[in-house]
């Protein structure tokens, strides 16, 4: 099967997520906050609750098993939006739904970035790339097994995983302006890791990314849906406000009447005087 190369500019892909997240804002970011809070309000309650490594140890355990299906709930959901399907809330939570597959895709996608990481930091971060796909693949999929999830997202990205990877880095400026809060408040809780009150601190730092996220995500499956062959692109992207169109008759009365066409002028015709009593001259 061949491959569907994308050429289109970083700036395009981002009009194309901004696009999409401006039908659905309010779910989209919703659903980044949902997430937030199970994914980093459970920890800070279970380390209150179990002081010591032992709490830090079940709140590894607990992050480990949620991150598979909650990234398959988010990739459904946001393929639904950037498709203007129809979306819900509980669209987050459907990764539940197939907790081993997704688990488990996230499980072998994290070995083998880290192995490849282990050999050198640019082939992990390669191989990043290359599984990338693999939860579109999922929620587009449901009968795959992880390896076909996997080996189908190395089909699609063999040819784009520069243009991925610029397409990524455009979004710099913003991830480390979001970053900001974040990078603050996790350097109190390494000096007070026991402290709760910073741990909830972390849940306000992370509210900046209830917008990034679904920005990059929905970047991202425009990415994938141009691969899938479900979208072509025009040559260029700009985002437009919506104008009214005006009414026929309104459009009559404004438009310009046509200018009138000048006729070319004909050559005047040259008459010749008669010779005078037939007389030529020789």
């Amino acid at each position: 099967m061949n491959n569907i190369i994308v050429n289109e500019l970083s700036k395009n892909l981002r009009a194309l997520g901004r696009n999409a997240m401006s039908t659905n804002k309010q779910l989209c970011m919703l659903a980044m906050l949902v997430y937030g809070i199970a994914a980093m309000l459970p920890p800070v309650i279970i380390t209150i609750l179990f002081k010591g490594t032992l709490g830090a140890n079940m709140a590894s355990i607990y992050s480990l098993l949620i991150s598979g299906p909650f990234t398959l709930g988010i990739s459904i959901l946001f393929l639904s939006v950037f498709r203007r399907q129809k979306s819900e809330l509980a669209q987050v939570f459907y990764g539940f739904e197939n907790f081993g597959k997704s688990l488990g895709l996230f499980l072998f996608m994290t070995l083998f970035i880290i192995l490849w990481t282990m050999l050198f930091v640019i082939p992990g971060i390669v191989a990043g790339i290359r599984y990338s796909q693999a939860f579109y693949v999922l929620a587009d999929h449901p009968e795959y097994g992880i390896r076909d999830c996997m080996n189908e997202s190395k089909r699609m990205m063999f040819g784009n995983k520069g243009r991925y990877f610029v397409m990524m880095l455009s979004f710099i400026g913003w991830i480390i302006l979001c970053s900001i809060p974040m990078g603050i408040v996790e350097n109190y809780i390494v000096a007070n890791p026991d402290s709760a009150g910073l741990q909830l601190l972390a849940l306000v730092a992370y509210l900046p990314y209830i917008w990034l996220t679904p920005y990059m995500t929905l970047t991202a499956v425009g990415f994938y849906e141009i691969m899938t062959g479900n979208l072509r692109v025009a040559p260029s992207i700009v985002d437009v406000p919506p104008q009214k169109l005006p009414d026929a008759s309104t459009a009559a009365l404004d438009s310009d009447p046509a200018p009138a066409q000048e006729k070319p002028e004909q050559p005047a015709e040259v008459q010749r005087p008669p010779d005078e009593e037939g007389i030529t001259e020789e």
